[in-house]
Order: structure tokens, then sequence, then C-alpha cells
């Protein structure tokens, strides 16, 4: 009698389980939709950045002639201008990847980037989202 109780809660349980749907959680801690990404600008301290084999967070593999950037929470395929302060030399980066996760910093810059606006490891820089892209 004991089994047949045991074996009925069982399957009560797990055809609860089966039809309780629970929305899939993102793989990325900071994804962000349109609905909430509002657009950015000020002073920052950013760094480059290289994966030579690692997908970014947007599926995509990052090429050196790239001019893309990592930022916490803008959509990606957001265009964002960044500023050297120390050169004043401008580039206007495509938004294709999570980070930085250092704390005062908001972007990391692909090389090719980070070389146009004459940053050599890290700089002070004034970044303006110039589009920013729908989900």
């Amino acid at each position: 009698m004991r089994l047949i109780l045991i074996c009925m809660l069982m399957l009560s349980f797990a055809l609860q389980a089966k039809t309780h749907h629970q929305p899939k959680a993102s793989k990325h801690p900071h994804s962000v939709t349109a609905k909430k990404a509002k657009a950015e600008h000020g002073t920052s301290i950013a760094s480059w950045y290289n994966l030579r084999k690692k997908p970014m967070a947007n599926g995509k593999r990052m090429k050196p002639t790239d001019l893309i950037a990592a930022h916490r929470t803008l959509p990606f395929g957001s265009k964002v201008r960044v500023v050297s302060l120390r050169t004043h030399k401008s580039v206007i980066v495509t938004i294709a990847d999570r980070g930085p996760f250092v704390k005062g910093r908001k972007l990391d810059l692909s090389k090719r980037a980070a070389k146009a606006i004459g940053i050599d490891g890290i700089g002070r820089v004034r970044y303006e989202t110039i589009k920013l892209a729908s989900r």
C-alpha cells in the first residue's frame, strides 16, 4: 500500500513539473532588452581587449579589423562615439560584447578602436551613444 502511495505521489509531482513552465533565464547576467536600455554618455576609463578564440557575447568572433566595444547594458548593435581625452581623436564603435567587469570602467574597446584614438592599454575617454539599437 505504501509503495502504491509513493508511486502516485511521485507521478503527480512529475506531471506538475512537466506542466509548470518557467521562462528560461538569459545565458548572460547583464543581458538587456530595448525597453530597459537608455542612451548613455559620460567619461570613463576605457581599456582594450582581444578575444582570439572565444566568441563574443553576441555569438560572433572578433576580427582584428573590427571597430567594436563591450558595454554592460547597451543593446548589441548600438553605436557609440568614443573620444580620447588625451589625444582628442574619436572613433565610432558598435557594441558587440558585454563588459568590462572592472570597477570604474564603462567600455572595453577592440584593439583597432583603441589604436585609432591613441590608447595603448588604458585611457580616459568621453563617450556618447549616437544610435541605440532595437532588439
